[in-house]
């Protein structure tokens, strides 16, 4: 909810880089200051694929195929991550061989790195994170609004910050970031990337909305994420579009008891030992019950604001790709 209205800056002025500066600041140092030594936490998310066909998609996207995850989020200071996926199951509702970049399959711990990168770099590569030294070079910001957001067990006030590249033409990030008033912690982050930022030349847009939550009073870590990915091109000479969504919520947080588990050497997200796997159980229902009753129809209204807030903040010609070189596919499946 709003809290109060605040006049509307210029870009870049004094008031918007001094916050976004005491931000990268924060961010930079918390985890030294914060006493975080270890967490772990249960991530529970769903990945789903969706199909439209023809001339501007008239149709709502329809599903073709979700995965339920679970997983155990492990990590240590100062950067050691683990994701061991516990339990996944899937509903295939036509025919496709689809498979997702590793990536995909867990969530973004601590905010993103100083440089972002998404589908194991094929998708997003390299692009500078809104706050961090490098990202300070390539954004201007404008302190936009004073927000008053709910979150679990408080709530608090924030600055919501706009974010553009300088250039536009170069690989970068596009939208917002929410910043507490208090401490100048993120809370919250939601954004897309310019054109120049998708690797892959069949990727129309990628947005990505990042929660943190208060836990134990101290620290902000991971509360929920959602992210969608948009591939066009053709389909026996229908044009067609591929969309992924994946939502995730992260709970159960059990800080600084002294885990190891994200030492262990590979990949950071990979599928839990044999034994551990056959220890998960499903609740009952079928993963169907569980998909939130827009996806079918609609994008979630959060993805759907960070990609209309960027087109705003950037010229058009920034976010779209070339019409003159949509690809043509085989198969549905080949959009991922």
């Amino acid at each position: 909810s709003k809290l109060t209205a605040i006049a509307q800056r210029a870009w870049n002025d004094s008031t918007s880089r001094g916050l976004v500066q005491r931000a990268t600041d924060r961010r930079a140092r918390q985890l030294a200051d914060s006493g975080l030594v270890d967490y772990s936490a249960q991530a529970h998310g769903y990945l789903t694929f969706l199909s439209q066909l023809g001339d501007g998609f008239p149709l709502p996207p329809k599903v073709i195929k979700a995965d339920e995850l679970a997983l155990e989020v492990y990590w240590r200071a100062p950067n050691y991550s683990k994701q061991w996926i516990l339990g996944r199951r899937d509903t295939l509702l036509l025919p496709t061989d689809i498979n997702y970049h590793r990536d995909h399959l867990g969530i973004v711990q601590n905010n993103f790195p100083d440089i972002i990168r998404l589908g194991d770099g094929d998708e997003v590569q390299d692009v500078a994170h809104p706050l961090s030294p490098r990202g300070l070079a390539t954004y201007e910001y404008q302190l936009s609004d004073s927000l008053r957001m709910e979150i679990p067990g408080r709530t608090i006030d924030v600055y919501e910050v706009k974010i553009r590249p300088t250039d536009d033409r170069i690989a970068a990030a596009v939208g917002a970031v929410y910043i507490a008033k208090d401490d100048g912690q993120v809370v919250r982050m939601a954004f897309s990337f310019t054109r120049s930022a998708l690797k892959d030349k069949q990727l129309e847009d990628v947005s990505i909305v990042i929660e943190n939550s208060l836990i134990e009073g101290r620290f902000w870590l991971p509360r929920r994420q959602e992210i969608e990915i948009r591939r066009t091109g053709s389909w026996m000479d229908f044009p067609a579009r591929g969309i992924i969504r994946g939502r995730w919520e992260i709970r159960d947080y059990k800080v600084n008891q002294g885990s190891t588990v994200a030492l262990t050497p590979g990949p950071e997200i990979l599928y839990a030992p044999p034994q551990r796997r056959a220890q998960f159980r499903w609740p009952e229902g079928s993963i169907m019950a569980g998909i939130p009753d827009d996806i079918e129809v609609a994008s979630d209204a959060d993805v759907r604001q960070v990609q209309e807030e960027a087109r705003r903040l950037v010229r058009a010609q920034a976010l779209q790709r070339s019409r003159a070189t949509l690809p043509s596919v085989r198969a549905i499946s080949d959009l991922l």
